[in-house]
Formats: C-alpha cells, structure tokens, sequence
C-alpha cells in the first residue's frame, strides 16, 4: 500500500508527523513493517537503496 500526502499548502498534520521524523519538508519516504517498525529513507533514493530496505 502507498500513502501519499500533498504538503502543497503546509498542512499542520503534515508539518507534525515530518517533525516526528526529524524533517522538516519533503519528501519523507518511510516504509512501515509488519512488526511495527517504521524505517525512514533518505531524501535521495536509488533503485539499490530501496531494493535493500525491502
């Protein structure tokens, strides 16, 4: 599943769950686990980068 969210107009929602994960803008690419775990991404990916994460 995918989730994307338009950060267009700084939606406050949005603005609080990028600062949960130490960002402050976009993009934040996370990768949520089975086990709950949630794996942040860095703001530049590469095909092995995120081949290697999942």
């Amino acid at each position: 599943m995918r989730l994307t969210a338009d950060w267009t107009n700084q939606n406050p929602d949005i603005t609080k769950i990028l600062a949960q994960f130490g960002r402050s803008g976009v993009p934040l690419y996370l990768i949520y686990r089975p086990d709950g775990r949630i794996d942040v991404l860095p703001e530049l990916l590469t095909k092995g980068i995120v081949l290697d994460a999942l």
